[in-house]
């Protein structure tokens, strides 16, 4: 069966609820229900893992009808941490701009470019607490920042990512709102380094499919709605360990992956096959890379950092007694330690 443009389209619109994607958002609305304003929920996970689409899902749930074109209240503001300074950097001032503009400060609302201009002379303090006068007029209650990740590039001095960490926090603590910080793993080095941070914050990782069975079913499931979509369901299952190798169990890079390739069978005018899966599929070096982004936050996310920490100064503090001994692995059934991930690796077939 040939794929037409209309089923492209559908693949394109199609939302799948699945279950990691669930749990996350479930979590997440629970902590925002629930946390005082001035905490900090921090959500991660892999690259087109659906965390922007998490975002967009808990913005509808706690918007509802509050329309801010009827009622001017804002309570909830997102905005994105862009490299918007010179060569690719982090420019904070940028981002206390985009805040403002988020906000709909009324500079922006009234779109007065002489009075946007001169927002540049202007100090980020300034800015910033323009920012928190707003937040409390338009009565805001969460902030979004999505992302967030990108803070790493602000400078050349390492402890500069620590420090705007350290400056969300204090401008949500001050704002009285709950900040919402969304990244890709390489955002968890810098959290768990930010002083503010450490023992203020809520996380929620919104992970990839792992290799266990459990796993590998719910991949097959969501495999199988997208292969119903587009009438290529036999194609799909029977390339099962492909397209989870192809896409290391990221559900976001699944799909656009089944795009590309459901786009090129339609120009072509064939059927989508094995041949067109393997000329669509992701490049070595992206997975090469993305497979490194996911060690190294899988490693983050499952070490027991502040204990090994809290037994260092144990030991230091007292010479004379012995270090304690090495804890037994408490690791519950498919909470494996990260290993490093192969995108040639085998993998086991799921079955019903």
């Amino acid at each position: 069966m040939n794929i037409n443009i209309e089923s492209i389209k559908r693949l394109s619109e199609l939302k799948i609820p699945h279950r990691n994607w669930l749990e996350a958002l479930n979590q997440v609305y629970a902590l925002l229900l629930t946390v005082s304003p001035g905490e900090v929920i921090c959500i991660t996970g892999p690259s087109r893992a659906g965390k922007t689409r998490l975002i967009d899902e808990l913005e509808s749930l706690l918007v509802g009808d509050n329309v801010n074109s009827e009622t001017g209240v804002m309570p909830v503001v997102r905005t994105i941490a862009v490299n918007s300074g010179r060569h690719g950097t982090f420019s904070t001032k940028s981002f206390a701009k985009g805040l403002l503009k988020a906000v709909e400060h009324p500079v922006y609302a009234a779109q007065d470019i002489a009075a946007i201009a001169k927002l540049d002379k202007l100090s980020e303090d300034t800015l910033r607490q323009a920012f928190e006068e707003a937040s409390k007029a338009r009565g805001v209650k969460y902030l979004f920042i999505d992302e967030a990740q990108h803070a790493r590039y602000v400078g050349k001095d390492a402890q500069g990512a620590y420090a705007v960490m350290d400056s969300w926090k204090c401008m949500a603590q001050v704002s009285g709102i709950i900040l919402i910080v969304v990244g890709a793993y390489p955002i968890l080095d810098i959290i768990r380094k930010s002083p503010h941070m450490i023992g203020r914050k809520y996380q929620v990782n919104l992970g990839r499919y792992q290799l266990n069975q459990e796993d590998l079913v719910e991949f097959k499931l969501i495999l199988s709605q997208y292969g119903s979509e587009i009438g290529c369901l036999d194609v799909l299952l029977e390339n099962l360990e492909l397209l989870y190798k192809g896409s290391l169990g990221c559900i976001g890079l699944v799909r656009s992956w089944l795009l590309r390739a459901a786009a090129l069978s339609s120009v072509r005018k064939v059927n989508l096959s094995y041949e067109i899966l393997i000329e669509t599929k992701p490049s070595d070096d992206d997975l090469a890379s993305l497979a490194t982004e996911i060690e190294n936050g899988e490693i983050l996310l499952n070490s027991p950092i502040y204990d090994d920490l809290l037994e260092e100064e144990v030991v230091e503090a007292k010479p004379e007694k012995k270090p304690k001994a090495k804890r037994k692995s408490k690791a519950k059934p498919f909470n494996r330690k990260a290993e490093r991930i192969s995108t040639n690796a085998r993998l086991e077939t799921a079955h019903d």
